[in-house]
């Protein structure tokens, strides 16, 4: 099991939780033909943001690596207006922070989908609650 957050084009996200949880859903449950590999595909935002994070967190498999390892890697999955990122669980602070951080920087939503009632957080730091 990995550690999960994502960012998102604020542009494109429901700014009601109760959507936006529809919204994530239909995401992951989208048909993965249509999640784009290509940067040039997503929003400028996310593109920008995707740069600066895996200059931390290189692209890898979370899953294959140890617990015990000083290895930091991410899983990215990328779709034209949002990121997913699996950690590995010894990292998951350091992911939190930094995601979190460029998302800021570069004014992209956040979400942290690992937690009950995740944070959904928008770029003027307008955290959604029910």
């Amino acid at each position: 099991m990995s550690y999960d957050l994502m960012v998102f084009s604020a542009a494109a996200a429901p700014r009601d939780r109760q959507f936006f949880m529809k919204w994530y859903e239909q995401k992951m449950e989208a048909d993965t033909e249509s999640a784009c590999y290509e940067r040039d595909a997503a929003a400028p935002e996310l593109v920008a943001w995707m740069k600066a994070m895996t200059e931390v967190f290189p692209v890898g498999e979370p899953l294959a690596i140890s617990d015990k390892t000083e290895n930091r890697v991410a899983s990215y999955w990328m779709d034209t207006d949002l990121i997913c990122i699996s950690f590995p669980w010894n990292f998951a602070e350091d992911a939190y922070f930094f995601t979190r951080k460029f998302a800021e920087k570069y004014k992209v939503g956040f979400f942290d989908v690992s937690a009950d009632e995740g944070d959904i957080i928008f770029p003027a730091r307008t955290l959604i609650v029910e």
